[in-house]
């Protein structure tokens, strides 16, 4: 799918015929001074900010439907001046009103803002196993914008607070399982796990990946870990009130 058809894939999915208009606020930090937020999303592109999306749009605090989205806006400053941002959505914040973001740099005071979603840069799709046995895993999928659904061996996982869990009665996931993810801009990306993922005990005879991709690429070149974005927030932060 070209570039054109992806970022018609997601006007049509977020509803892009207008922007928002609405407050922008701050938090401190990616996620927040303390780490990831609602929606665990550790990995933020370039030249992004971490976001935290209103409550009353961001829905179901445990849902993360628009965790990993990327929103591109204006910032009026209180000179009269502008600048613009992008970021990722990697939270939810409770206070917000509807329209507003909270920005995940350090700042203060209330700006009005104007915003949208926007197709996320291109980059490899993330996987990594935030808690993993042969009878449980909890898989995070990153760098390829929100995400519709994950299957584990063909059945579906369960969406919590951005992570997705799956379920092994007969404790197979330590065998090396294929992982799909289905995202919202309409691309279907199949990785092959590692057994070591899940404890390394193939239980049951249970089924190999063979078919899928096995470039989990966790954590390639570009963008960064919250645990390295101190430096940057805090210059954005700067550049914001300069």
């Amino acid at each position: 799918m070209n570039a054109a058809m992806l970022l018609a894939a997601a006007a049509v999915s977020f509803g892009l015929a207008s922007a928002y208009e609405g407050y922008g606020t701050y938090y401190g930090g990616i996620g927040g001074q303390w780490g990831p937020g609602t929606c665990h999303q550790t990995f933020i592109y370039d030249g992004f900010w971490g976001i935290a999306l209103n409550e009353a749009q961001y829905g179901d605090m445990g849902s993360g439907h628009y965790c990993g989205a990327c929103v591109a806006g204006t910032i009026k400053q209180q000179d009269g001046s502008t600048k613009d941002f992008k970021g990722v959505i990697d939270n939810a914040c409770g206070t917000c009103g509807y329209n507003d973001l909270d920005f995940g740099i350090d700042g203060d005071g209330r700006y009005d803002i104007t915003w949208d979603f926007i197709s996320c840069p291109e980059h490899d799709l993330m996987l990594s196993v935030e808690v993993g046995n042969p009878y449980y895993g909890l898989i995070s999928v990153q760098g390829g914008g929100p995400v519709d659904g994950v299957d584990v061996n063909g059945a579906p996982a369960t969406q919590q607070d951005g992570l997705w869990a799956i379920h092994s009665d007969a404790g197979q996931l330590g065998c090396g399982p294929e992982v799909r993810v289905r995202l919202r801009d309409g691309r279907d990306v199949t990785r092959c796990m590692s057994p070591g993922d899940f404890g390394g005990d193939c239980l049951n005879d249970g089924p190999r990946c063979s078919g899928g991709d096995r470039r989990r690429a966790l954590w390639p070149t570009g963008g960064y870990h919250h645990e390295t974005a101190a430096a940057d927030a805090a210059a954005a932060a700067a550049a914001l009130v300069a």
